[in-house]
Parts: structure tokens; C-alpha cells; sequence
């Protein structure tokens, strides 16, 4: 992070006043937060089809395409976090230079994706079934995802329950 703050400046608002200190009264890092668990699960479960692509690539196919779909299912994992970082700041209304990492991240996956496609050792075939980890991921975490019910939905099930 102190990368990201060099080159594109501050990613957060300054507090308003230099000599306040978050204290832990006001911290609201521990109340629950539905969608954070959710994009959590979603970047370990992608993360894990990753590793379960790259194991039947290795059994399949060998080294050099366990290698390829290696580094295209890291790829889809870091482009996962930060584009999940970068929205939820610029949502909260901190777009400061969130956006301009949202542009030094695309241009950091055209370059890496160039590389790893250019490199002798990676199959650019076992390259994409690695980067087939993202929407897999998607799917599977969003399959398994329970979904909260609305007040409705809620209120319905209560009564059908009841008679």
C-alpha cells in the first residue's frame, strides 16, 4: 500500500482534524458487515478453484501447464481484490486516488497478461483455464451465498409456517 500511496498520492481523506485520533468508541471496524463477508468468501473461493484448477492441471497435463494455470489463477485473484478494494472506497466517497488505481490496475493486467503470455515456460491455453478461476469463483460463491430474506419474503414464511 505504501507503493500505491507514493506514486498516486494519499488513498484516504485526511481526518478532519490533524490532531484527532480514532479512538476505539467511535471505530466502526467491528460491526458486521454483510457485504465485505460476502466479497470475502468470494475471493477465497476464488482462490480455491484456482488451486483446485492448477492440482488437475498437474495431474492432467504436467508442470508447465500446473504453472500457467498457476499464474493466471493468481492473476484473477489479485485483479479480484483490487478491484473489490478500489470499489468499496469509491463508493464510501473516497475516490481521491482510488480511481487512478482502478486505471494503474488495468494497465498492470494488460502488461502482466502480455508477459506471462510472451514467457517460454507458460502455455497460454493453461494460462486462461487459471484466469477461468474469476467467474468460476463468482459462481460458486454466489451459489453457496445465502441471500437475506426481505421483510416480506420473511413475513410470508412466518405465516405459512404458522398454519
Amino acid at each position: 500500500m505504501q507503493f500505491i500511496e507514493r506514486c498516486f498520492g494519499l488513498t484516504d481523506k485526511p481526518m478532519k482534524r490533524p490532531d484527532e485520533k480514532p479512538s476505539r468508541l467511535k471505530s466502526t471496524s467491528m460491526k458486521p458487515n454483510p457485504d465485505h463477508d460476502a466479497m470475502r468468501r468470494t475471493q477465497w473461493v476464488v482462490s480455491f478453484v484456482g488451486i483446485i484448477l492448477t492440482a488437475g492441471a498437474w495431474c492432467m497435463q504436467g508442470l508447465v501447464w500446473s504453472l500457467g494455470t498457476f499464474v493466471g489463477a493468481c492473476l484473477a485473484s489479485m485483479n479480484l481484490w483490487v478491484l473489490a478494494r478500489s470499489v468499496s472506497q469509491l463508493l464510501k466517497g473516497r475516490s481521491g486516488s482510488w480511481a487512478a488505481v482502478a486505471g494503474a490496475k488495468f494497465l498492470a493486467l494488460l502488461g502482466l497478461t502480455y508477459l506471462a503470455l510472451n514467457h517460454p515456460l507458460i502455455n497460454p491455453i493453461a494460462f486462461s483455464l487459471g484466469l477461468c478461476a474469476l467467474p468460476l469463483g463468482i459462481v460458486f460463491a454466489g451459489l453457496f451465498v445465502a441471500q437475506p430474506a426481505s421483510d416480506d419474503e420473511a413475513a410470508s414464511a412466518a405465516e405459512s409456517d404458522h398454519a
